[in-house]
């Protein structure tokens, strides 16, 4: 029952499984499974969605009671998105006191049983940017964006979840697009937080942001065209190839234009997230996206190292 315990926690944690919930990080799968311990860690990303629900529901608060027309009801509102506006500014208190790593940038996760951080590096520990970039001093967040360019550097479609790699799909090196688009949201909020009083950095942030939105992109675009998708009058379907083209749920973060393995289940096509951040990225950067190259896949080089 414990393991099925720590088993279904994971499932509810949104990275099943990962090491980040793992006792021993040296181990691989499946026997790494058997070290889960997710009812131990305060997990730095689903606190920061938190803070960002409570943000919401306060906000709500406020546009309910601007149009409501009866005291009562309007009062009620206000009260609401005061109580809110609490809880939030405690759950800000509480990310920043307790998750945030002054020294690296980075907000980990926290072991109740150890009493200290985790450290364990993945997405997470940069996901808080998603909402609190412009809140937190820039010497701080510079640190962690320095660390994710250097991951940038060594993954050719996209950030892994975690550095390690142990054969589970939410560890290295799987490259989940939901992923991608929280870390975006933070270099872009980040960049336009300093945009006035260091533009050279915001630029570069940025930047930053172009080229993973580019390797995401590209990979997903690469991986369907190597599926059989096709352009009529634009790009021709390989020869070969039955399929119609596959957009997927995850990539290799290593190995540009294909999908990622490492689960109890076989890699998941359609896939909506994909569509929709790709969508996102296209609205948001426009003619700045690169084409990648489809043909002579084994080849031809990667236009985003």
């Amino acid at each position: 029952m414990a393991l099925y315990a720590q088993l279904a926690t994971g499932a509810e944690s949104g990275n099943d499984y990962s090491s980040r919930w793992a006792k021993d990080t040296t181990l691989v799968s499946p026997a790494i499974l058997a070290t889960l311990n997710v009812t131990d860690i305060i997990p730095s990303d689903l606190n920061a969605i938190m803070y960002n629900n409570e943000k919401i529901i306060s906000d709500l608060g406020k546009i309910l009671a601007k149009y409501t027309q009866n005291d009562n009801e309007k009062n009620e509102h206000l009260a609401t998105s005061y109580k809110f506006d609490k809880f939030r500014d405690q759950t800000f208190r509480n990310i920043v006191g307790l998750l945030l790593n002054r020294e690296t940038g980075m907000f980990n996760d926290y072991s109740i049983q150890n009493a200290s951080k985790s450290g364990v590096w993945s997405v997470a520990s940069i996901w808080p940017y998603w909402y609190l970039a412009d809140l937190i001093d820039v010497d701080i967040s510079s640190k962690a964006w320095d660390t994710v360019a250097e991951i940038l550097r060594n993954n050719t479609s996209g950030i892994p979840t975690t550095l390690i790699n142990t054969g589970l799909q939410w560890d290295f090196p799987d490259a989940w697009p939901p992923h991608q688009y929280a870390t975006i949201k933070g270099l872009l909020l980040s960049a336009e937080n300093i945009k006035s009083s260091m533009p050279e950095k915001s630029e570069s942030y940025r930047q930053m942001a172009l080229t993973l939105s580019n390797q995401l992109v590209g990979s997903a675009f690469r991986a369907w065209h190597k599926t059989g998708g096709s352009i009529p009058g634009l790009l021709d379907k390989l020869p070969g190839v039955v399929d119609d083209g596959h957009i997927f749920e995850k990539f290799n973060s290593t190995d540009f234009g294909n999908p990622a393995g490492g689960c109890e289940y076989s890699v998941q096509v359609g896939f909506g997230w994909t569509n929709g951040i790709i969508l996102w990225l296209m609205d948001k950067f426009g003619q700045e996206l690169v084409t990648p190259p489809c043909y002579g896949l084994q080849n031809a080089s990667n236009p985003f190292q």
